[in-house]
Formats: structure tokens, C-alpha cells, sequence
């Protein structure tokens, strides 16, 4: 099982002031600099540090950012913005597995649009725990479209068994879907300010 997984939800404005390097050099054990740290990504663009003292994801859509941070598990964290002019019929048909197209399609009008950025960020998350990119076969795996119950409903690539152990709704306030995936049992979720990491938000 991993221990606690850190949430840092933010303005992303904060992004341009090392806000990721801050919250990442807050956990190294050597206390080095954050401009020292060295960021790498992976073959699907998933970045990690070569110093390796945590795992971590970020994700940032409209005028908010998240960081989700583990010192043991790898972890994927997706946010999304309730975009009202996003035509969805294109990417539901594109992404979601046929479960999920069938739960969607079944859904009043009214509950579509939110429940397609719940499906999408959990998905996303899923996708980003392992690395891997959006190029998998949507019929992998189904997720749940119900707002504040995520869960993996049923798998059908190896792959994706041990990051589906864990997934988890984040709440990112009113217009905002967010989801976290934990590649083992996650004992907890604890959330994280700016501030704990020395970048001020005061002017943002």
C-alpha cells in the first residue's frame, strides 16, 4: 500500500513562478535547490525527476493547476475545466470505451456535460499513472461517469490492474472535474498549500 498522496491544488499563474519545482524540491531529503532539480519525461511525455526522492504528476486547465506528489506509488492527476462549447459526441465517440458510451448515451442532457469531464479526468488519470498515452484501445478498461463515485467498473488489459487499484474524485471547486489515480493502495489524500512550499499567492 503507498502512503499518503499530497494534493496541491493552485492558481496556475503560479506555474510560471517554479511553483512545481517548489513543491518538489519541499520533499528532498538534501534540501537542494529547486533550479537544481533535474526534470525528465517519459516515452508518452509523463515527466519525472531524475533524482527520484518522489513521484509525482501535474495537470492544469483554465485558471487552476494540480500536483499530485507520492513518496512510494506512481501517480496520475487530471483536471479539466467544464468547457460549454466543447462539442462531446466527437470525443465520446473517439475515447470512451463502449460501456461508457452506452452510460453516457443513457444519461438525461442535463448530466452530460458533467458527467463527461468526470469520465474524461478519471480515464486521464488512469492513462497518466502508468505513462501511457491516450493511443491505448478506449475498451482497456470503463470508468464510472457518476459525479463523486469513481471507480474502474471493469479491466480487460494487464496492463492497467495495478494502477486501477485507486481512484479517486478530487474537488476542484464549481466548473472543474479533477480525479487521481494511485498505482497501488492509496492510504489517504491529504491536501497542500502553496504557502508550505514557499511560493506566495497573495497576487495571484
Amino acid at each position: 500500500m503507498a502512503g499518503t498522496v499530497d494534493v496541491w491544488l493552485f492558481p496556475a499563474s503560479a506555474l510560471a513562478r517554479g511553483a512545481l519545482r517548489a513543491i518538489l524540491a519541499s520533499y528532498d531529503p538534501q534540501r537542494r535547490d529547486a533550479r537544481a532539480l533535474t526534470l525528465r519525461h517519459g516515452e508518452f511525455g509523463k515527466p519525472y525527476l531524475e533524482e527520484r526522492f518522489v513521484r509525482f504528476n501535474m495537470t492544469h486547465s483554465g485558471d487552476r493547476a494540480c500536483v499530485a506528489v507520492s513518496a512510494e506509488a506512481e501517480v496520475g492527476v487530471d483536471l479539466e475545466a467544464h468547457d460549454a462549447a466543447l462539442d462531446l459526441a466527437p470525443l465520446v465517440a473517439r475515447f470512451f470505451s463502449r460501456a461508457e458510451r452506452a452510460a453516457f448515451a443513457a444519461l438525461p442532457r442535463a448530466q452530460r456535460r458533467r458527467a463527461f469531464f468526470d469520465g474524461w479526468t478519471r480515464r486521464e488519470a488512469v492513462f497518466k499513472a502508468l505513462g501511457l498515452g491516450l493511443g491505448i484501445d478506449p475498451d482497456a478498461f470503463d470508468v464510472a461517469l457518476e459525479p463523486n463515485a469513481p471507480r474502474v467498473v471493469a479491466v480487460r488489459d494487464e496492463r492497467f490492474v495495478n494502477p486501477c487499484r485507486t481512484l479517486l474524485a478530487l474537488d476542484a471547486g464549481p466548473g472543474f472535474s479533477a480525479a487521481l489515480c494511485v498505482e497501488t493502495e492509496c492510504g489517504g489524500v491529504r491536501r497542500r498549500a502553496l504557502a508550505e512550499a514557499g511560493i506566495a499567492t497573495s497576487s495571484t
